[in-house]
């Protein structure tokens, strides 16, 4: 899915298609979902699609940081991250690190766009800055996406489910004119929420089988008398 997302960019900087920023961004992200995907399920396809996404990355450079954040989203599969193995030193570095990516964002990034934008993974735009790629979300915020999914054992569609919420919440709630927004905070929402959700234990309904319905219409029958008394007639008790 990494290689269709280059291929997708490159047919994007050459104007031979258009899609929607928000569509491009909702297909990055199903990109990055599917690719961890892949890793779990078989690493073969995952380093496979990853080099032919770095292949293509050649023709369009624009989504290497989303290929360089799966990669370490796979880097960081290797501490075995879900709720009943994570070592608590882990969880410790990794959130340490979303408060100094918050810090970061904050303080730091708006002397050094130039250089953050390298960083970032694009939209291509037409209106906003000419002919160009538009900078929206990090290559951390993915990396951060990657290990929640990994944490609490996400599905893709779940993942990509916290991934749209996160994207609206930062392009629909008014924030002010805030020059940089820092995205952690809301995908670590979001993330955490959907997968607590999608971890809690499912009640199932129980039907009466007919078995069940024979005895109840046999206490029915005792208690109506329906066999009738000496006298051949029905009566209560």
């Amino acid at each position: 899915m990494l290689s269709a997302a280059a291929a997708v960019a490159f047919l994007l900087e050459n104007k031979i298609v258009y899609i929607d920023w928000f569509w491009q961004f909702l297909l990055w992200g199903l990109a990055f979902m599917v690719a961890v995907e892949e890793y779990r399920y078989s690493r073969f396809l995952f380093l496979f699609d990853a080099s032919v996404f770095f292949i293509l990355s050649v023709l369009c450079s624009a989504l290497i940081p989303l290929g360089a954040a799966a990669l370490m989203t796979a880097a960081f599969s290797e501490f075995r991250l879900d709720r009943t193995k994570a070592p608590s030193w882990v969880l410790l570095l990794f959130l340490l690190l979303v408060i100094w990516d918050i810090v970061l964002v904050i303080y730091i990034y708006p002397h050094i766009q130039k250089v953050i934008t390298k960083f970032c993974i694009p939209t291509y735009e037409n209106f906003i800055i000419g002919d160009g790629w538009s900078p929206f979300l990090g290559s951390g915020d993915f990396v951060v996406m990657g290990v929640l999914i990994l944490y609490f054992n996400m599905r893709w569609w779940q993942a990509l489910i916290a991934y749209i919420l996160s994207i609206l919440s930062l392009t629909y709630i008014p924030f002010g004119g805030v020059q940089m927004l820092p995205a952690i905070p809301f995908i670590v929402f979001y993330f955490v929420l959907v997968g607590y959700f999608s971890r809690l234990p499912k009640k199932e309904v129980a039907f009466p089988s007919g078995k069940g319905l024979r005895g109840l219409y046999w206490l029915t029958e005792k208690s109506q008398n329906l066999d009738g008394d000496k006298n051949g007639k029905p009566e209560t008790l």
